[in-house]
């Protein structure tokens, strides 16, 4: 039996990956286990969930990844994880002038109804690959885009930069409305690596 596991968790990981395929095994059955994130149950779908093999959980990396606001790569055989440090300021204004950012009002809850113009900041920095684009966007609490940036360029300082976009969003909704910061890597999709909410109520 132990000769049997080890291949099978890999071939399992690498499809799945790769989303080229889905392998399953009678012998999984019994082992499935839950994954949660901050509290957050992790859906994996119809594909290969998470499993509790030898002692320890196997499970699908991008979708694990997504979960962790992490981007994944595969390149030659290989599964590249890049995690950056996103901080995202939501607020009034922000103005710049030369190097120095001037941030005005920023808030995290609204009243119902309102109709607000806001600027999303964003600096980066501990991102150690090229991106071909990132995005900032504002999601209903029913999910729809709100307010979309359009793909934006990085610039030559990819591993540190900063951002400033205007945002025009009517508040009709109760619930939560998320900022997001989407980031796009060679060949791949985009995946949403930074995220911070707005309460209205």
């Amino acid at each position: 039996m132990k000769s049997k596991w080890k291949p099978i968790a890999t071939i399992a990981l690498a499809l799945s990956l790769a989303g080229t395929g889905v392998v399953y095994a009678a012998s999984w059955r019994d082992t499935a286990v839950g994954v949660s994130v901050n509290g957050s149950r992790v859906s994996f779908g119809d594909g290969v969930g998470a499993h509790l093999v030898e002692g320890s959980v196997v499970l699908p990396l991008r979708k694990m990844a997504d979960s962790l606001l992490a981007m994944v790569s595969w390149q030659s055989g290989e599964a590249k994880i890049y995690r950056p440090n996103v901080h995202l300021v939501v607020a009034e204004e922000v103005t710049r002038e030369g190097d120095s950012y001037t941030i005005e009002h920023p808030f995290g809850k609204i009243s119902q109804g309102s109709r607000k113009k806001f600027t999303v900041f964003a600096q980066i920095d501990g991102l150690r690959t090229d991106i071909e684009s990132f995005r900032l966007r504002v999601l209903t609490p029913g999910g729809a885009v709100a307010d979309d940036s359009g793909a934006l360029q990085a610039g030559s300082s990819v591993n540190n930069f900063w951002s400033l976009y205007g945002f025009k969003v009517d508040f009709d909704s109760a619930g939560e409305y998320k900022v997001q910061m989407l980031m796009k890597l060679p060949g791949e999709a985009e995946t949403v690596v930074a995220e911070k909410a707005i309460l209205c109520e």
